[in-house]
Formats: structure tokens, sequence, C-alpha cells
């Protein structure tokens, strides 16, 4: 019997009983950090703890939400009010997202990471700074001194408009200007061992300004 022939009665057999299986290889496509499809606040990559949300200047917790993603059931959104003081000092009070690793997470196997975001917000804020942050707080700075947290940072452009859909090189993080310690290794020694992800609305408001609005981020994934 040919090969050909012995495969054409592979498959009249498997079509004619039970027991058969498809055998074919398929692509999972990139590591989905998370979804929000399973409806809960745990991500998809089970390295991951579930998100939290919460504000800075001054730090305070937010109520996570799954509401309706981009072009998905879910996505997750949180609810900020952030105000600040008339008192001549720019506080760059920020609302965020986060998730914290159970243990250092390397990415340096991909090239990207990708998610979809929206922010809306009560008035236009003139001058926002949306960031995403990388942390590692297991690699040491290059003068030994401790830190709460290095990290490596990147800036999002979004759309006021609705949902806009971002990629990110991972080749493109670099530590922040706020950060004054250097990092031992560079970039790549952080990229090494992530262990917090965090999507930060920064909305450097004018003295005595305030601003109510929405947070949310869908579809978080490397690749």
């Amino acid at each position: 019997m040919s090969r050909r022939a012995a495969t054409v009665g592979l498959v009249i057999s498997c079509t004619a009983g039970a027991g058969c299986f498809d055998v074919r290889m398929t692509d999972p496509g990139p590591p989905v950090v998370d979804d929000f499809e399973d409806g809960d606040l745990t991500p998809a990559m089970r390295s991951f703890a579930n998100w939290t949300c919460g504000t800075y200047e001054p730090r305070g917790q937010l109520t996570c939400q799954l509401v309706d993603g981009d072009a998905s059931n879910f996505g997750l959104s949180t609810s900020f009010s952030i105000a600040d003081a008339p008192d001549g000092i720019q506080r760059h009070g920020s609302a965020f997202v986060t998730t914290d690793a159970n243990r250092p997470v390397d990415l340096t196997a991909w090239s990207a990471i990708a998610f979809d975001v929206r922010v809306t917000t009560n008035k236009v804020v003139p001058d926002p700074l949306f960031h995403l942050d990388l942390s590692c707080s297991t690699v040491p700075s290059e003068s030994g001194t401790a830190v709460v947290a290095l990290s490596v940072v990147q800036g999002i452009a979004y759309s006021n408009d609705g949902w806009t859909t971002v990629v990110l090189a991972l080749s493109n993080f670099g530590p922040p200007p706020w950060q004054p310690e250097h990092i031992q290794g560079g970039s790549i020694a952080c990229l090494r061992a992530i262990d917090e992800i965090s999507f930060v609305w920064d909305a450097a408001l004018p003295d005595g300004e305030s601003v109510t609005g929405t947070l949310s981020i869908d579809e978080v994934r490397l690749q």
C-alpha cells in the first residue's frame, strides 16, 4: 500500500468511527499576561498575583472593576479622583493599575509588550504623563544603596477618543528620570527579573487643580 493510500485509509476510518483525534499543531499565539476574559482579577500568567488599583501622591487604594473591554467581554477599569493642593508644589498625583509577581520573571525572551488602554476624564488635562513601569526589586543598584524598587519605564501614547492599542518594544525601556540610582547591569538586568507591572497615569495637574476619570486596560500580551 502506498503512503498516500494509507493516509486516505486513516481519514476514512476516523470519519467512520470514534476514537480518532486531530494531531495537527496549532499556534497558541503570544503569551497572555491577562485578557480578563475569565471574569476575575487573577492574571492569566500565573506568575503574577491579582491586579490592584490605587493612587500615588497621596498613596491610596482604588477599586478595580471588570467592565466591557476593547471589543471583548471584559477589561479592567478603575475610577479615580486626583487633586493637587494649592501649595505651590507639583505633586504628580497619579492613578495606577498594577500586578506583582510571586517570583522574578525574565521578559528577555520576548521583544515587546502589547495592550489596549483607555483614559476618560471629566475635563481636558493639558499635559498628562502615562507610562508603563516594569519593576525589578531584587536587582541591586550600582552603588549597592538600598532602593525600594528599581524599574525601567516607557511612555504610553494614547487617544482621548476611546481604546488605543499600544505596542512597546522591550528594548526601549529604560530607567526613569526620577530614579536616582543606576541599575547594576543596566536595563537588561532589570528585564530579566521583573516582579511588578504597573500602568501609571500621572495627571501632572497645575497647582490647585483637580480631575476625575477612569483608567482602563485590556489584552495585555507579550510578543
